[in-house]
């Protein structure tokens, strides 16, 4: 940052801005972490943050690492505590403000979380339709990976031979 027109009523803090300031970009333009906004997101971007950012929180941390990603940790999820979590990490939320709306919604969840069990990466609680049963496991290229299967579970075999030009895995 650098002062170089005009001039201040105090000298000293004239002179201090007139020399060259480094500032680094993430405390002039704050990163953003949100993720929703007003309109429904595509089934797998929601598919992936939930993949990626929200499931890999509920293994403890002993038991993350011992898998290595390799073996299959069963979680247990509710829809609205999943809600809860992408709202309070993933938006601008603030609690008692009913100008805002209350995204992501439920429905958005529970289409991502149907979408799971069709896939065969979670399975419906028997007794509680607000929980789901998470095969979880470490997925390289989740957001490839759920596209594909999802067109592959559509029966969409045209579609999946041109997707593979503008989707590979690394």
């Amino acid at each position: 940052m650098e002062k170089f027109y005009g001039t201040l009523y105090d000298k000293v803090l004239d002179e201090r801005f007139r020399k060259i300031v480094r500032v680094p970009l993430d405390k002039v333009i704050p990163l953003s972490n949100i993720k929703f906004c007003d309109d429904e997101p595509e089934l797998t971007y929601l598919m992936e943050i939930l993949w990626n950012k929200i499931f890999s929180q509920y293994p403890d941390e002993d038991a993350f690492i011992e898998s290595g990603g390799i073996k299959i940790m069963t979680i247990e999820v509710n829809i609205q505590d999943l809600v809860n979590k992408l709202r309070t990490q993933f938006t601008d939320y603030v609690e008692d403000d009913n100008r805002q709306p209350r995204l992501p919604k439920t429905k958005w969840v529970k289409k991502a979380l149907e979408m799971f069990v069709k896939l065969k990466y979670a399975k419906n609680n028997d007794e509680d339709e607000n929980i789901y049963i998470i095969n979880y496991k470490s997925i390289k290229n989740t957001l490839a990976n759920f596209t594909k299967e999802i067109i592959k579970s559509k029966n969409l075999k045209k579609i999946e031979g041109s997707l593979d030009k503008f989707i590979t895995n690394p």
